[in-house]
Protein backbone atom coordinates (compact mmCIF):
# COMPACT_ATOMS: atom_id res chain seq x y z
CA UNK A 1 0.00 0.00 0.00
CA UNK A 2 2.83 2.45 0.87
CA UNK A 3 4.49 1.59 -2.09
CA UNK A 4 1.48 2.20 -4.16
CA UNK A 5 1.62 6.04 -2.48
CA UNK A 6 5.08 6.87 -3.11
CA UNK A 7 4.42 5.50 -6.64
CA UNK A 8 1.40 7.95 -7.18
CA UNK A 9 3.57 10.52 -5.91
CA UNK A 10 6.72 10.28 -7.68
CA UNK A 11 4.90 9.59 -10.93
CA UNK A 12 3.13 12.40 -10.66
CA UNK A 13 4.19 15.66 -13.64
CA UNK A 14 5.57 18.56 -12.22
CA UNK A 15 4.70 21.40 -13.75
CA UNK A 16 8.22 23.12 -15.09
CA UNK A 17 6.74 26.60 -14.11
CA UNK A 18 6.24 26.59 -10.82
CA UNK A 19 8.49 27.85 -8.37
CA UNK A 20 6.80 25.94 -5.33
CA UNK A 21 7.97 22.43 -6.36
CA UNK A 22 11.90 23.66 -6.13
CA UNK A 23 14.19 21.79 -3.74
CA UNK A 24 14.29 23.59 -0.26
CA UNK A 25 18.20 23.91 -0.51
CA UNK A 26 20.32 26.45 1.70
CA UNK A 27 21.02 29.81 0.02
CA UNK A 28 24.47 31.89 0.72
CA UNK A 29 22.56 35.22 0.96
CA UNK A 30 24.60 38.56 0.13
CA UNK A 31 26.35 40.73 2.65
CA UNK A 32 23.69 43.16 1.77
CA UNK A 33 21.08 41.09 2.43
CA UNK A 34 22.69 39.93 6.14
CA UNK A 35 22.56 43.72 6.81
CA UNK A 36 19.08 44.74 6.10
CA UNK A 37 17.91 41.66 8.17
CA UNK A 38 20.26 42.73 10.95
CA UNK A 39 19.46 46.46 10.88
CA UNK A 40 15.49 45.07 11.67
CA UNK A 41 16.72 43.75 14.61
CA UNK A 42 16.35 39.70 13.28
CA UNK A 43 18.63 37.18 15.61
CA UNK A 44 21.68 35.17 14.33
CA UNK A 45 18.96 32.37 14.73
CA UNK A 46 15.98 34.05 12.17
CA UNK A 47 18.49 34.97 9.61
CA UNK A 48 20.08 31.33 9.42
CA UNK A 49 16.26 30.17 9.06
CA UNK A 50 15.63 32.36 6.34
CA UNK A 51 18.33 31.41 4.43
CA UNK A 52 18.31 27.47 5.74
CA UNK A 53 22.22 28.07 7.08
CA UNK A 54 23.70 26.98 10.43
CA UNK A 55 23.59 30.17 13.13
CA UNK A 56 27.29 29.39 13.45
CA UNK A 57 28.06 30.04 9.61
CA UNK A 58 25.73 33.03 9.61
CA UNK A 59 27.92 34.46 12.29
CA UNK A 60 31.54 33.27 11.28
CA UNK A 61 30.51 33.94 7.76
CA UNK A 62 28.68 37.73 7.74
CA UNK A 63 30.38 39.15 10.83
CA UNK A 64 30.67 42.13 9.48
CA UNK A 65 27.31 42.41 7.77
CA UNK A 66 25.36 42.26 11.22
CA UNK A 67 27.47 44.65 13.23
CA UNK A 68 26.93 46.97 10.70
CA UNK A 69 23.16 46.17 10.36
CA UNK A 70 22.63 46.42 14.07
CA UNK A 71 24.45 49.38 14.23
CA UNK A 72 22.48 51.23 11.49
CA UNK A 73 19.60 50.15 12.97
CA UNK A 74 19.86 51.28 16.07
CA UNK A 75 21.12 54.80 15.00
CA UNK A 76 18.34 55.31 13.46
CA UNK A 77 16.10 54.31 15.81
CA UNK A 78 18.20 57.22 18.49
CA UNK A 79 18.00 59.60 15.36
CA UNK A 80 13.85 58.88 15.34
CA UNK A 81 13.73 59.21 19.52
CA UNK A 82 15.43 62.34 18.83
CA UNK A 83 13.32 63.76 16.39
CA UNK A 84 10.36 62.59 18.32
CA UNK A 85 11.56 63.91 21.09
CA UNK A 86 12.05 67.30 20.03
CA UNK A 87 10.13 67.82 17.23
CA UNK A 88 6.50 66.46 19.14
CA UNK A 89 7.89 67.37 22.19
CA UNK A 90 7.66 64.17 24.04
CA UNK A 91 7.70 65.14 27.19
CA UNK A 92 8.79 61.55 28.84
CA UNK A 93 11.42 60.67 26.11
CA UNK A 94 12.85 64.24 26.58
CA UNK A 95 13.18 63.10 30.46
CA UNK A 96 14.22 59.99 29.57
CA UNK A 97 16.82 61.40 27.31
CA UNK A 98 18.08 64.25 29.53
CA UNK A 99 18.49 61.76 32.52
CA UNK A 100 20.46 58.86 30.10
CA UNK A 101 22.25 61.39 27.89
CA UNK A 102 23.05 64.30 30.25
CA UNK A 103 23.19 62.58 33.59
CA UNK A 104 20.23 64.80 34.96
CA UNK A 105 17.92 63.74 37.13
CA UNK A 106 14.92 64.31 39.21
CA UNK A 107 16.29 66.15 41.98
CA UNK A 108 18.35 69.43 41.30
CA UNK A 109 20.05 69.60 44.13
CA UNK A 110 22.19 66.02 42.91
CA UNK A 111 24.98 64.93 40.46
CA UNK A 112 24.21 61.89 38.45
CA UNK A 113 26.95 60.39 40.27
CA UNK A 114 25.54 60.85 43.99
CA UNK A 115 27.62 63.90 44.76
CA UNK A 116 25.67 67.50 45.45
CA UNK A 117 26.62 70.57 43.68
CA UNK A 118 25.64 73.99 44.20
CA UNK A 119 23.22 75.60 41.77
CA UNK A 120 25.04 79.10 41.08
CA UNK A 121 28.69 78.67 40.58
CA UNK A 122 31.57 81.67 40.72
CA UNK A 123 33.71 82.60 38.42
Amino acid sequence: MIGAVVHAVQSKPVPESSAAYEPLLPRYPSDEKVEQLAMVGCTDAEIADKFLLDEDEITLRYALALRRGRAIGAVALRKAQFVSAVNETSSSLLVWLGKNRLGQCNDPGKKGDGEFEMGIKDG
